[in-house]
């Protein structure tokens, strides 16, 4: 059987990754609640708005933890699903009722290819720190 090396400064770009993408979330869904507090927003309208919120969160998590220009596919992956597991807990915190129950596979999904792509791109377009 075949080790699987795990690099340190790797664990952390996806730590680092998920608490960032939490943060801009959190801080984005603020701006969405204000604006529909402030202007009259459809209902229908929301739910592709948040679907955004959370590709850009990841892809700014992706962008901004990843301080390292490797497997940047998988530590995308792996954001991407964090990202989706701890979004629901949180928001989970803020309504004062965690439950899986607001846990969609398609948002899983959507959360490991948003992840996949923004790592690509992130530890692409990025210049090293290393």
């Amino acid at each position: 059987m075949k080790k699987i090396a795990v690099n340190k400064m790797n664990v952390l770009d996806v730590v680092k990754g998920c608490i960032i993408s939490v943060i801009i979330s959190l801080l984005f869904v603020l701006i969405l609640a204000l604006c529909v507090k402030i202007f009259t927003i459809e209902s229908k309208v929301i739910m592709p708005i948040n679907q955004v919120i959370k590709i850009l969160s990841i892809f700014g998590g992706c962008f901004f933890g990843f301080k390292f220009k490797e497997k940047g596919a998988i530590k995308g992956g792996i954001v991407g699903i964090f990202y989706v597991i701890m979004s629901v807990l949180v928001f989970g915190i803020v309504e004062n009722k965690i439950s899986f129950r607001n846990f969609s596979w398609y948002d899983l999904i959507a959360g490991i290819i948003a992840g996949i792509i923004s790592g690509i791109l992130a530890v692409n377009i990025r210049k090293t720190t290393n």
